[in-house]
C-alpha cells in the first residue's frame, strides 16, 4: 500500500518518511536493507563467498540476518567460518555479538579455532 504511493517519490524523500516512521535506527538498517540487495542468510551460509562483494553495511545486515538463523549456521556453518577466517575475521566477532545470548557459547565451542585466530589478530592490533 505505501510502496505504491512511494514508488515514484524521490529516495531521500522516502527515507525521510521511513526514518520519521520506525526512528532512526530500525529506519536506517530498513532503508539500507530495501536499498541494496541484502543476501538471505542461507545463501551466505552455503555461498560465504557473496561477502565479498557487499559493502560493509550489506555485510553487517547479512550477518545479522545469519545470527538471527544460528541453528542452520551451527549444522552448516563451517564453510561460512572457513571463508571467513580467510578473509575478514572481524565479521567472526561481529556474529559471535549478533548471536542471541542463549547459542554463544554453543558457537565458540562449534566454532573455537576461528574465534581463537579472531582474537589473536584482535590482540596483535593493539
Amino acid at each position: 500500500m505505501l510502496r505504491n504511493e512511494l514508488q515514484d517519490a524521490p529516495r531521500e524523500f522516502v527515507e525521510a518518511v521511513i526514518l520519521g516512521c520506525v526512528g532512526d535506527e530500525v529506519g536506517a538498517k530498513f532503508v539500507t536493507f530495501i536499498v541494496k540487495k541484502v543476501p538471505k542468510p542461507e545463501e551466505v551460509i552455503d555461498n560465504p563467498e557473496i561477502l565479498g562483494n557487499l559493502d560493509i553495511e550489506v555485510q553487517y545486515l547479512a550477518m545479522s540476518a545469519v545470527a538471527e538463523n544460528i541453528e542452520m549456521v551451527l549444522k552448516k556453518g563451517e564453510r561460512l567460518f572457513d571463508y571467513l577466517d580467510r578473509t575478514n575475521r572481524d565479521l567472526v566477532i561481529l556474529l559471535f555479538y549478533l548471536t542471541p545470548k542463549q547459542y554463544r557459547k554453543q558457537l565458540l565451542l562449534s566454532f573455537r579455532q576461528y574465534f581463537e585466530n579472531a582474537v589473536r589478530d584482535a590482540v596483535a592490533f593493539i
